[in-house]
C-alpha cells in the first residue's frame, strides 16, 4: 500500500467517529419525537393546571434504552392557545425530580423549575 492511501485510510478511520456523532444529530426533531412516543414507557403525564403553570400545557416523561425523555406541550405565548411540542434527552432522573417535586428550599414555580432543570437538554434535532 502506498504511503498516500496509508494516509488516507489514516484520515478517514480518525474521522469516523465524528461522522457518527454527526448523524446523530441529523435527526429531525418530528421523527425522534414519534419514536420515542411510540417506543419509549410513557412513566408519567401532568398538565399545566395542576403544575400551576400558565404556559406549561402538558409534560410526559419517557423511559427508552436507559435514558429518561420529556415531551412537552407548551404555549408559544404565555396568553395565547396555540401550542408547540418540544422533546428534551437524556434528562437526569435527578433533574426530573428536582422539576417536578422541587426541593425543599426551593419555592420557584413550577415554569422556573423547567427551565432549570428540563429545558437544557433539549434535543440536538432540526
Amino acid at each position: 500500500m502506498s504511503d498516500m492511501k496509508k494516509i488516507c485510510c489514516s484520515l478517514l478511520l480518525a474521522f469516523l467517529p465524528f461522522a457518527a456523532v454527526w448523524s446523530q444529530r441529523a435527526v429531525s426533531c418530528q421523527a425522534l419525537m414519534k419514536f420515542v412516543e411510540s417506543r419509549g414507557i410513557l412513566h408519567s403525564v401532568h398538565y399545566g393546571s395542576s403544575l400551576g403553570s400558565a404556559w406549561l400545557e402538558e409534560i410526559r416523561l419517557y423511559h427508552l434504552e436507559d435514558e429518561l425523555y420529556v415531551v412537552a406541550r407548551v404555549r408559544e405565548y404565555e396568553f395565547e392557545s396555540n401550542t408547540v411540542k418540544v422533546m428534551y434527552c437524556n434528562v437526569p432522573q435527578s433533574n426530573w425530580n428536582n422539576f417536578l417535586f422541587g426541593r425543599e428550599w426551593d419555592s420557584e414555580s413550577a415554569g422556573v423549575r423547567f427551565n432549570f432543570h428540563i429545558a437544557p437538554h433539549e434535543c440536538s434535532c432540526y
